[in-house]
């Protein structure tokens, strides 16, 4: 009888260990989910945050106002960015759409200027925005997925 505790001993702490690793598994598991929620939510809600910035009508024929909304934007993008994200993919995502609103401040400002053909203007406002759209698809996307 001794001899057959001590036999299934091995496989009774092999057992034991396999249902702790299991555990800590779905522990870690359900703590990525939650970080990822909570960083997602936190990201949603700065974008969201900025909408009236993004909103704003650019005054063209005004190089102040233009300035002005195009620090606006800058700013906006600065908060996306501070958003503490350690979710690789959303991270990347974010970057991109912080990118993005630097890009249009940079267009902005190239547009008062007016440096750039009627065509070229068009093109790259179509690009930017577009760009936009994909990447808050794609921020909404990812967070809604489980």
């Amino acid at each position: 009888m001794f001899n057959r505790c001590v036999k299934s001993a091995p496989s009774q702490r092999l057992l034991s260990a396999a249902m702790l690793l299991g555990a800590l598994a779905f522990v870690s598991v359900g703590c990525a989910e939650i970080t990822k929620q909570k960083e997602c939510s936190a990201v949603i809600d700065v974008i969201n945050a900025g909408q009236s910035v993004m909103e704003k009508d650019a005054k063209l024929d005004d190089p102040k106002a233009v300035e002005e909304h195009a620090t606006e934007l800058e700013e906006y993008g600065k908060k996306i960015g501070d958003v503490k994200i350690t979710d690789v993919e959303l991270k990347k995502h974010v970057e991109a759409f912080h990118k993005n609103i630097d890009e249009l401040a940079k267009f902005l400002r190239d547009l008062s200027k007016g440096s750039s053909d009627f065509a070229t203007i068009t093109k790259r406002a179509n690009d930017i925005d577009t760009e936009r759209g994909k990447l808050v698809e794609t921020i909404n996307g990812y967070c809604s997925r489980k």
